[in-house]
Formats: C-alpha cells, structure tokens, sequence
C-alpha cells in the first residue's frame, strides 16, 4: 500500500520499520549493503532495544567488517564519547538520522504522549516511512499506528504500508488515517476496499486512491502446498520420517513450550538412529539471550537463507553449507523475521494470515537447491489440532497468542482442505476469516458465540488502552505542549509489555 505525500517535495530521508528485531538486522545488512553500492557516503542506522549489542557482535566476525559505527567523534574529547555517540544512535534520537532500520516500535512510539514524542515526530518527518507485515499489528498495536498515521498524513510524510494478507476493511481504514491527517473526506473508496485485483498496489493522494495491478514473480504466481494434518502423538515420527531420505524441515510452533517440548522429544529420538540417519537440529524463539539467538540466526541464514552473489561463491570459505538433512523448530521468528528457505514445513495451527506467511518459507528461494525426489511438492503438516463434533481442539495456553475466534474460523475453512493456491485463493481466504462477514462455523461446533464475543471484549479493550496514551489528533489550533501533557513511558507500544523491542 503506497501513499504518497501532500505536498511533491524531495524526501530526506527512509525509516524502515519491521515486524522484529531479527527483520530489523536483515533489513540492516541488506540496506547497508544497498547503500554501499549506490551512496556509499551515507550510513544506515539500526535502531531497537538490542541494537548496540547487534552491532557489537557483528563487528567482531567478519560479515561485521562493514559495520557502521559512529567515529572520530570528539576525538580530543574523553573515552566515552564513542560510547555516547553509539548511545544517540542506537536509541531516542537515532530516528534522527537520514536512513534507520528498526522495529515497529520506533515508530508507533511517535504516537505515545511522551516527554521526547517531539523529537520522534521530527525524526519521521520529511522522510519515506516504510511499515513491513502490517497485517500481523494487533488491535492495540493497529490502533496506535492508525493515530500516527494520522499525524503522518498531516505532517505530509510518505507512508508505505507493505502486506500480503491485509484484510479489505482494515485496507480501508489505514488509507483512511492518513487521509485524515491531509484533512481529506475519510468516507471509503470502491478502489480502498477492492479485492478483484490480487496481488496488488493501492495508491492513495489527497486527490484520489487507485489500485494498479503487480504480476507475481514466475515463482510465485502459481503455487500449490498441500495441506496434511499430522498428530501430536505422531508428530516426532513423522518429523524424522520426513527427512530420512534427505531434506531440510521447518516446524512453527505458537508456544516457545511446545518448541522446547519436540525439540527435546527429537533429541532424544536421534540418539537411536544410526548416525548417517541423524538431522541437525536447531532451535530459535524470541526468548533466546540475545547473543545466543544472533548465532543461531546466523548459523539458520548461511545454511538455508538467499543463494549467494557470484561475487562472494569465489570464496570458497563462505559458501553456505545446507545440511543433508536437518529440522529448524521455531516459534513465530520462523514465520516473518528470516528468509530462509526449507524443503517443506510443519505448523501449529494459526490464523489464516499467518500460516500463509509461514507456507512462504516452504522452497522460498525456487530450484537453487538440489530438491530431494519425496520432498519435489511443496507441502506444509498442520499440527496441534484436533478435530471434533464440538470444534477444533488445539494445546493449552493457545488462546493467549491467537483469539479463539481466529484459529476457529481458519479451522472451519481448511478442514477437509487439501492444497492451498497461492496467490489465486489468498483474497479470499483472508476475507473468509478477517472480513466483515466471516466464514459460518458449522453447526454441531459449541460456544462459537462466545468465541466471538471474547475477541470483540478484547479489541474494544485494547483500543480503549491505546485511547489513555496515544496523542491527541492533529489540529492546527492546538497547542504543541498538549502532546506532551500527562506524559507516559513512550515503550509502551505492546499490549501489556511495558516494554519494547
């Protein structure tokens, strides 16, 4: 979704803001590395709550050799000073410089009273604001970003919003915030609200919104998973099964309890295979200690992630190694921070949204890799769930990741599925479950009521949440000093988490 500016100024600058801080540091190399070749004078900036120890140990290997770091600042000044400058960098002010990277919360910050909000909103003004995966922001998180589009449609900033899986209506009202902010009618659009055109751009202007058609790459413009439901009490056997023959498996879990769960159940399994039989394993979630969780990430991108340039498969040494056989167990980190990509995949049931983010990583990268013969269909195995008269059964705890109103509807869409096509059936999947009239859930299911009036309670309280600490909307008659009156902590960008990345 790309809006553009009031007024046709020249751009200062580009903030791109990610999902996670794992996003954010492939965003940063990959922009660093963007930079390098076509403005090499210009430093890109990484900014979320791990940054400083993100590039601390980048430097030291040497992938990190091109690292920016602030230098030969106040060389005649104290020790502390390089310390200082990676301080302003890596935190409050680093949206001041001309190209960032960085979690969403650097942006949605921008829409907290707070006692440096000013210094956030001067930082994103004038420049393209970028928005990854918007379609996975929470109602809580959703609600603060449409206040500061609303700030960012009035300061005339740029906004690209960038999803597969974007909800019609919810389409609508991001055009709509910003609009708002331009001082424009927010009464929708038929070209806002549009699904006859897939996949798409969505242009919207002070003048009109249009939608212009995109054609998907030879890759992706026709793709078939195959769907497979594997048990719980089969899941470790079928794992193992799977690439027995050769071959790299993926397995999303919705809970870093169930990650810890089959990766230990495989490791125990793998003692009693013979040892030419034997993947390697690896296992990323969130709540990994930020060192450890670099190098897993580091070992996951040089075994399964982008085939390398010519340039860099001179060097012998840095050719990526794809284990013969392997499985990565992981929670939601698989589903949108890393581009790698797996033979074929295995996934807790999800929201529609992302289990097609997540089909994304089965054969990603097309036929670079040598494909072993039982593994040539792109094949994704739903797990923890169990299907029966009174609804979809699915592990303890699963509720406080996904609303029960979500997992429900998507069971009552693909049960019985057996391939999904992508992009033909995406529209309509995600209005299936998001839409303004979703799926019906079949009759014999219970409480779907409940399931229903659950997740309203908790989006109209999430909302009223955000209400008590987002800025006031935009007005040329107001006072500046009100957006900062009855200040509150600016992390507060997550919904209970008092914190942010």
């Amino acid at each position: 979704m790309v809006r553009s500016a009031r007024d046709a100024g020249e751009e200062l600058g580009l903030f791109f803001a990610t999902p996670t801080k794992a996003t954010s540091n492939q965003a940063y190399r990959e922009i660093r590395e963007m930079l390098k070749q076509h403005q090499p004078d210009l430093a890109v900036r990484l900014l979320h709550g791990s940054a400083a120890e993100f590039l601390a140990a980048e430097s030291a290997t040497a992938d990190g050799a091109g690292a920016v770091q602030p230098t030969g600042v106040d060389e005649d000044g104290g020790s502390s000073t390089q310390a200082d400058a990676r301080e302003w960098f890596t935190h409050n002010k680093g949206l001041l410089a001309p190209i960032g990277v960085g979690t969403w919360d650097q942006v949605l910050m921008a829409g907290i009273r707070s006692k440096h909000v000013f210094v956030r909103m001067t930082g994103l003004a004038g420049k393209v604001v970028v928005i990854d995966e918007v379609h996975a922001l929470d109602t809580y998180m959703s609600t603060l970003l449409d206040r500061v589009l609303r700030w960012l449609g009035f300061m005339g900033v740029s906004v690209i919003l960038l999803s597969a899986t974007l909800p019609a209506h919810r389409r609508s009202q991001l055009i709509g915030s910003w609009r708002d902010g331009l001082g424009q009618s927010n009464e929708q659009s038929p070209a806002a609200t549009s699904d006859l055109i897939y996949p798409r751009v969505t242009c919207a202007a002070a003048e009109d919104i249009t939608v212009a058609p995109v054609r998907a790459s030879d890759l992706n413009a026709d793709r078939r998973v195959r769907l497979s439901i594997v048990p719980d009490d089969d899941f470790v056997e079928w794992l193992l099964d799977t690439v027995k023959e050769g071959g790299c498996l993926a397995v999303v879990h919705n809970l870093v309890r169930r990650v810890e769960q089959t990766f230990t159940k495989l490791e125990e399994a793998i003692k009693h295979l013979p040892s030419k039989e034997r993947p390697q394993l690896f296992c990323i979630t969130g709540q990994m200690p930020d060192k450890a969780r670099y190098e897993v990430e580091e070992q996951l991108r040089t075994a399964f992630g982008p085939p390398m340039s010519s340039e860099d498969q001179e060097d012998e040494a840095a050719q990526p190694r794809r284990p013969v056989r392997a499985i990565v167990v992981g929670t939601q980190v698989l589903e949108s921070s890393l581009d790698l990509d797996f033979d074929a995949l295995a996934s807790d049931l999800a929201p529609i949204d992302s289990l097609i983010q997540r089909m994304g990583r089965v054969q990603r990268h097309g036929p670079v890799h040598q494909r072993y013969p039982h593994l040539q269909e792109l094949t994704m195995a739903i797990t923890g769930v169990r299907d029966t008269p009174a609804g979809p059964v699915l592990p303890p705890y699963t509720g406080s990741v996904y609303p029960r109103a979500l997992t429900w509807r998507t069971w009552a869409v693909l049960r019985g599925v057996t391939a999904v096509r992508s992009p033909a059936q995406v529209p309509e999947l995600i209005e299936q479950v998001y839409g303004e009239t979703p799926v019906a859930y079949p009759p014999t299911w219970r409480d779907t009521d409940g399931a229903d009036d659950q997740w309203a309670r908790k989006r109209e309280n999430a909302a009223a949440d955000v209400q008590i600490i987002y800025l006031p909307p935009p007005d040329p008659q107001r006072s500046l000093k009100d957006i900062t009156a009855l200040a509150t902590y600016a992390g507060r960008t997550r919904s209970g988490s008092g914190r942010h990345e």
